[in-house]
């Protein structure tokens, strides 16, 4: 597994510090996890685009057809 460096400001720390304690886990464990759930959102859209999305959509269900129905 590679090692990483990087630093954080103080308040993430002790944040991941006490997380780390009060699950009895390692740090290291805590950080993994959470980029992982952070990785599994990444697929999700945002409140704007889904928004301009169902724009579209609207739009296009609204307007008139483009081809003649065929029944």
């Amino acid at each position: 597994m590679p090692k990483l460096t990087f630093a954080l400001d103080d308040e993430p720390v002790t944040a991941l510090r006490q997380m780390a304690q009060r699950r009895r886990k390692p740090q290291s464990l805590i950080v993994r996890e959470a980029i992982a759930r952070y990785a599994e959102g990444e697929d999700v859209l945002s409140d704007r685009d889904r928004e301009r999305l169902l724009r579209v959509v609207r739009r296009i269900r609204t307007g008139p057809a483009t081809r003649s129905q065929r029944g």
